[in-house]
């Protein structure tokens, strides 16, 4: 089960995404081994009070704006809640829920774990600098670095550590290791590294990303993958395809379609084409395309993929690639290399924890777009190989 960053789940237990049933297995295990009493129900938990009755925990999952989620606790008091990955809900979620809590002596009210963001987030300046401050009496905060968890105190788990922090930009490792409050700054794409793909080995897989502009730029990437003879994997962004309307003719979606098919079957046919939904007439072109392409070459049809257009989440995936051993970029993509070299961070967003880029820095960053949409759309895969 996967949630966007628009969305975010009060939990009892702590019960992570990945592993709710895992979770409320080891609950219910815990709960065994010290003689309490638990009893289950589809929709929740309950366990004695300390005053007698019993106290029910939700698990509930509210998208932000999903007032049909929401009404799930109007009406309802409760004891308390605890966000996991408290700095992505809205301060709207925050207030709906401490509004339908309810405090007897010193209980808690609402509880949260994270990783840092920016320094000018609110969960920061207004709770943890005014606890720190003692502006807050009734509240308190920890804070621990990644290798002090207790979890990962093995030899294996320590080396994990490493293994994640090599392929972490330094703002990543200060946030999510160090447990540090920073910034990010400089360049969108810091670590992109060229090299031409190798000229004795042909690809054993081509897709082709692009970004869709009609009336702007469209900027096509070409992007194989080649199988070296000890078995290691690597991506190539190994060409470029532009048509920009300031300085050429603005022509169809057809028409471009018909273009960019020629060039990208020039020397090989195309595993997939990567189009965002914004791009549909130019999706709907190209399947007309490759439906004719077929008719001519032996039945060969080119699949359709919608990629994930999250642009925080896919700048982060991106550059993960790029500090691995499995993504480079052909020197002779010039476009795509002149925007890497401009694109930059907008300092006003990153001090609040958000990572957006400036695209007026890099002429629109289209070719930088087209590169989020293929590793979004080939995330698994690549994945898969970095943890390798």
């Amino acid at each position: 089960m996967r949630f966007s960053r628009k969305q975010v789940r009060l939990a009892s237990f702590g019960a992570r995404d990945a592993n709710i049933v895992i979770a409320e297995a080891k609950t219910a295990l815990w709960a065994a081994e010290r003689g309490i009493q638990v009893r289950r129900s589809q929709d929740h938990w309950s366990i004695p009070g300390y005053h007698g009755g019993w106290n029910h925990y939700w698990r509930i999952i509210i998208g932000e704006g999903d007032e049909q989620a929401a009404n799930r606790i109007l009406g309802v008091s409760l004891n308390g809640f605890l966000f996991d990955e408290i700095t992505l809900a809205s301060r709207e979620l925050l207030d709906l829920a401490l509004g339908r809590t309810i405090t007897y002596g010193h209980n808690w009210r609402l509880g949260g774990t994270c990783n840092p963001q920016g320094p000018d987030h609110p969960v920061k300046t207004e709770w943890i600098d005014k606890i720190a401050s003692g502006e807050l009496t009734r509240a308190e905060s920890h804070s621990f670095r990644l290798i002090d968890n207790p979890v990962f105190w093995s030899p294996d788990a320590q080396e994990a550590i490493l293994v994640r922090a090599r392929a972490m930009s330094p703002v990543r490792i200060q946030r999510d290791l160090l447990g540090l409050w920073v910034a990010g700054s400089g360049l969108m794409h810091p670590h992109v590294r060229y090299e031409a793909p190798p000229d004795w080995l042909e690809p054993v897989e081509r897709v082709v990303a692009i970004d869709v502009g009609l009336r702007t730029v469209t900027h096509a990437l070409l992007c194989e993958r080649y199988v070296y003879p000890d078995g290691a994997e690597r991506w190539y962004i190994s060409d470029e395809w532009v048509w920009d309307c300031d300085t050429e003719a603005q022509i169809t979606a057809w028409e471009q379609a018909g273009k960019i098919y020629e060039w990208a079957t020039l020397e090989g046919t195309v595993d997939s084409f990567v189009v965002p939904a914004d791009g549909w007439e130019l999706r709907d072109a190209l399947e007309a395309h490759a439906i004719d392409y077929r008719m001519l070459n032996s039945g060969h049809v080119a699949d359709l993929i919608l990629p994930d257009q999250d642009e925080i989440k896919g700048v982060e995936e991106l550059n993960r690639y790029y500090r691995s051993e499995h993504l480079r970029v052909a020197p002779k993509c010039q476009r795509l290399r002149r925007e890497n070299g401009r694109y930059k961070v907008v300092a006003s967003a990153a001090i609040t924890g958000i990572e957006r880029g400036d695209k007026k820095s890099a002429d629109g960053a289209h070719g930088c777009d087209a590169a989020r949409y293929f590793v979004m759309a080939h995330h698994a895969h690549l994945w898969g190989k970095i943890l390798a």
